[in-house]
């Protein structure tokens, strides 16, 4: 039976790209369609930090395409927005429209989950199976670093605050940079990577680390080296390498040139990337200087391809063991020298709980991904808080989760992984602007109940002990019966008193009468 096709819709600072693709069992993909817009979304940030009327319209306008061309193909969408709207201060607005007129999730992502998607497509494109590399994706609004080993572990990830389409909004002629501009560019550039580069010199050196670059500017480098070279323009840049002479040279080049115009004149090139070159091209040199990199390997594959195998594992991936994200929780907790066997039987009462009455409340399934996955993260997650202190530690644990890094999360889902676990004890959560800024109303609903279920569940484990081994809900009308099963000869009266404290918070979220009643193993 052939696997339902992914529509991958990258909302970038400079562009927006649309790739439809189906999984073959031989873990590559079939490209079916692919849609391209230049939106410069990033110049249409205004000065007070929101993206502007102007440009929310010419982004839902090309959603609003790009879901018309990848309809007809009945895939399962996925939507990734980054530097652009990730900044805007009304991001949730564009979210917000975004769903209620064209029925799209955006997932807004941080630079590190960007720099994550974008390996997995320069591993793909260059079949980096088993080999190290280090990955860069320069793009509209930021630029990704990313260092992998042979094990596929992410040694170190930047996201740095320079873009295209950002620094080209210094140059205050379209005829190009002044001699005064230019070098204010290459200041920046010095400033932004210098630390990098500091950080990146106490690595233990790898002589077999492949040097990737993805991304528009990686292309038309590959592409201009290639005609300054040959007197012809590169049909496939893929697998393409240059060194750093002639980068060098190419930098030369178009800093004589310095206008779009000219650069065409010179270059058989879109009118779109002439215009951002220059720069684009300034940032891989200058990154290629700092970091001494003796040549570049071109990937045509990226943060879209990325999305496509990243959405491929989740849909894949038959238990927790298979999937990158619980991984990546399991190594934050552990980080913060969470008690495992404690976190693994609160999670085995959430999941139980979870699968016999989450269906109850109104709304399921609004939140961007899996809401079983966002219970279990916040049962390994809810005492990291505990690292840095007792009292209070629901709050610290929120604010690990909400400023710290998880792998394969999007923004919206980590901070929705920390109210969860911010309202696992002392106060129950409500519905208010400060906690629930960013989700909708039926969002919010739904991470309380989830935050009720982790409450009752950890006070089921409250003994730290094997006394309880299960829980049975039983419905009838309104009225919801938990029955708690203790374990032969266990006394589970400490359990019990937490749990009967507790209920209160299920039964506002489920509306039912809640009692509870308990047996032990014969």
């Amino acid at each position: 039976m052939a696997t339902k096709p992914i529509a991958a819709i990258d909302i970038g600072s400079n562009s927006m790209h649309l790739i439809v693709a189906r999984m073959c069992q031989n873990g590559t993909f079939e490209h079916l369609d692919s849609h391209k817009v230049t939106t410069r979304l990033a110049a249409y940030l205004d000065s007070s930090g929101k993206l502007s009327e102007e440009g929310i319209a010419v982004l839902l306008k090309t959603l609003q395409e790009m879901k018309s061309i990848a309809s007809g193909y009945d895939p399962e969408f996925r939507v990734i927005a980054t530097h652009a709207t990730r900044t805007s201060k009304n991001r949730k607005t564009i979210i917000a429209r975004a769903y209620q007129e064209l029925g799209l999730s955006i997932e807004v992502i941080d630079g590190l989950e960007e720099a994550r998607l974008a390996s997995l497509g320069m591993a793909s494109s260059l079949s980096l199976k088993n080999q190290s590399f280090l990955g860069l994706d320069i793009g509209g609004g930021s630029t990704e670093i990313i260092y992998r080993n042979a094990q596929k572990q992410l040694e170190r990830c930047a996201s740095l605050q320079i873009g295209t389409v950002a620094l080209q909004k210094m140059f205050e002629s379209e005829e190009g940079p002044t001699d005064i501009e230019l070098k204010r560019l290459k200041e920046i550039l010095h400033n932004k990577i210098t630390p990098l580069a500091s950080e990146v010199e106490n690595m233990p050196r790898d002589t077999k680390r492949l040097a990737v670059a993805c991304s528009g500017t990686a292309k038309a480098a590959a592409n201009l080296i290639h005609q300054m070279k040959f007197g012809r323009p590169l049909l496939d840049a893929n697998a393409f390498v240059f060194n750093a002479n002639e980068l060098h040279e190419l930098a030369a080049s178009l800093e004589s040139l310095r206008s779009p115009k000219a650069i065409r004149a010179k270059y058989t090139l879109d009118k779109d990337r002439s215009e951002v070159v220059l720069v684009g091209i300034e940032i891989l040199l200058a990154i290629t200087d700092h970091l001494k990199i003796s040549k570049w390997s071109v990937s045509t594959y990226g943060l879209r391809e990325g999305i496509i195998l990243d959405s491929a594992q989740q849909a894949e991936a038959s238990s927790d063991s298979l999937d990158p994200r619980m991984e990546s929780i399991r190594s934050f907790a552990r980080r913060y020298r969470v008690d495992e066997p404690q976190v693994e039987r609160v999670q085995n009462f959430a999941v139980s709980i979870y699968n016999q009455i989450g269906h109850l409340t109104a709304g399921h399934g609004v939140l961007q991904k899996d809401e079983l996955l966002l219970l279990k993260a916040g049962s390994w997650l809810h005492e990291v808080g505990k690292f840095v202190a007792y009292s209070k530690y629901h709050r610290h644990s929120h604010y690990l989760i909400a400023n710290g890094t998880l792998q394969g999360y999007t923004e919206k889902e980590r901070l929705a992984i920390a109210l969860i676990c911010r309202f696992h004890r002392k106060r129950n959560a409500l519905i208010n602007k400060d906690d629930f800024e960013t989700f909708t109303e039926p969002e919010a609903k739904r991470i309380i109940t989830l935050s009720a279920i982790l409450r009752l569940s950890a006070s089921l484990a409250r003994g730290r002990r094997e006394c309880i081994q299960a829980v049975q809900a039983t419905i009838q009308g309104n009225n919801l019966t938990l029955e708690v099963i203790a374990a032969k000869n266990q006394n589970p009266d400490v359990e019990l008193d937490r749990v009967r404290e507790e209920l209160f918070v299920l039964e506002s979220g489920l509306q039912k009468t809640i009692s509870i009643s308990r047996r032990s193993v014969s």
